[in-house]
């Protein structure tokens, strides 16, 4: 009978050692665990206009700060894992401010912060085929999203000639097959947006003294009809208005 009961009491220990055990290799056993489901990561890349419409300002802010804005939320609210690429619309020949995939967002965030204002009108297209090449870079099987941050101003979106605006088309419908496309607007509400688009004197020639012809070609950017003085003005004293 005493053997018995030590057998016993050898057994419920053996299995209290086992239970314990287990309750030890639980949480490293499920955190290697994916329960039959796999997360999904996600290649971003945020595109974001910096051309000169983006200097308009809405009360506090301009429209760039409120593109900033929309591109810090777009990496903070991004899974665990995704990767990220940095890229800008400008007149500059590289439009790409990270080349290679980033995967912290504190690093993505901290470039973003540090996108200066352009003075330039922006060159969408060169752009858009910028961020084609670096995708082509991405494993064909990843998941990729594009977001274009921008205030979408007539003059980048309505080109000059029909083969320019085939080619941006083009570009869209690759980024289109490629990722999933989103438009964020930056912009709010509606301003009054004027440009000076030339200044030509035809004779070439100014001759001080004499009268001359210039033509002044003026862009209205906003949508309602807009009615402005111009002046012309030479060793800075006005010389002509109208």
């Amino acid at each position: 009978k005493a053997r018995l009961e030590s057998l016993l009491i050898l057994l419920v220990r053996c299995l209290l050692l086992a239970f314990l055990a287990l309750a030890v290799a639980r949480p490293f056993a499920e955190s290697h665990s994916t329960g039959g489901e796999e997360i999904t990561r996600t290649h971003k890349v945020l595109l974001l206009d910096g051309s000169l419409s983006m200097s308009i300002r809405n009360s506090q802010e301009s429209r760039m700060d409120r593109a900033r804005q929309l591109a810090r939320e777009i990496v903070q609210t991004a899974t665990t894992g995704d990767t990220f690429h940095l890229c800008r619309i400008g007149n500059a020949q590289s439009t790409v401010i990270i080349r290679r995939p980033a995967r912290d967002p504190a690093d993505v965030l901290r470039e973003i912060d540090r996108l200066p204002q352009l003075d330039d009108a922006g060159d969408l297209s060169t752009a858009l085929r910028q961020v084609i090449d670096l995708l082509s870079e991405v494993p064909a099987n990843q998941a990729v999203e594009l977001y274009v941050i921008s205030d979408f101003q007539t003059s980048q979106w309505a080109l000059d000639t029909p083969a320019e605006e085939a080619q941006l088309r083009q570009s869209i419908q690759e980024l289109s097959n490629r990722c999933r496309l989103f438009l964020v607007d930056s912009g709010a509400g509606q301003v009054v947006n004027l440009s000076l688009k030339s200044f030509q004197v035809p004779e070439h020639v100014a001759l001080s003294g004499r009268p001359f012809h210039v033509e002044v070609t003026v862009v209205n950017h906003s949508s309602e009809e807009q009615v402005r003085n111009v002046e012309i003005l030479a060793d800075r004293v006005v010389r002509f208005s109208q």
